[in-house]
């Protein structure tokens, strides 16, 4: 159905303002899970393509070594989610990549049947999205911050997912050259926060180079040498929790 008067609300009875407004503020960024509320004022009314997904959806993290290791001994989510994307180099490239905050870790998950809010990729494959996108980027607030800037190219789906939900780390991520270095300093495998520390130094000196992601069949070789060391770590962690 094409629009006849860029102005008509009416052109776009499933696409009101007040819609396409709550989308570009999402991909404004900022309070990710409030703004995800107010879509889900609308998710009832979305045909279903909208408001679901089956393809993998991957997520960017950085974490402290606590974290990363609690998803590989359970691999479940800790805490709901919102931003995901379909598109693993989306995911690579958030950012600008590998941060030196914490661990890096991609993660991925299979959008159990209800958690998707919105599907962002179908969204805009719509012809009737695209329109009234069109009619309404007049009166729409911060556009050039939001659908304007990114439009489709995030490939992302909004999740509310539950406390608990399988994932798994598809791949990990770091900087090569701290690592040698610590390595090299240390004369063993160096722990995490000695690798941080010169990390920090690398930053400070101007030298810090670019991250890099591990394959995902390395990552698979990680975690295959991690996991002799789950056992030990659950009934570590079961202690704790006692405690």
């Amino acid at each position: 159905m094409s629009s006849t008067n860029s102005n008509s609300a009416e052109e776009h009875p499933i696409f009101s303002l007040a819609f396409v407004q709550a989308v570009n503020d999402y991909q404004c960024g900022g309070n990710s899970a409030k703004k995800a509320e107010r879509l889900m004022a609308f998710r009832e009314s979305l045909p279903a393509q909208f408001r679901s997904c089956t393809d993998i959806c991957y997520r960017q993290e950085a974490q402290d070594q606590k974290r990363v290791w609690d998803l590989i001994a359970t691999t479940k989510l800790p805490m709901s989610y919102t931003s995901w994307t379909t598109d693993l180099e989306v995911a690579k490239a958030f950012k600008g990549g590998v941060t030196p905050n914490g661990q890096g870790v991609i993660i991925r998950v299979n959008p159990p049947p209800g958690s998707v809010v919105l599907n962002l990729v179908e969204l805009y494959k719509d012809a009737e999205f695209r329109s009234a996108v069109e009619s309404y980027k007049s009166r729409i607030s911060r556009f050039g911050d939001g659908i304007g800037r990114y439009k489709h190219t995030q490939a992302e789906v909004i999740l509310d997912l539950e406390t608990g939900t399988s994932a798994s780390i598809y791949c990990f991520g770091g900087f090569a050259n701290a690592l040698e270095l610590a390595r090299s300093i240390y004369h063993r495998v160096p722990t995490s926060k000695e690798i941080q520390a010169i990390e920090n130094d690398l930053i400070e000196a101007g030298t810090y180079t670019s991250g890099w992601w591990l394959s995902h069949e390395g990552s698979l070789a990680v975690r295959r040498r991690i996991q002799p060391k789950l056992t030990e770590l659950k009934e570590r962690k079961k202690l704790q929790d006692e405690g």
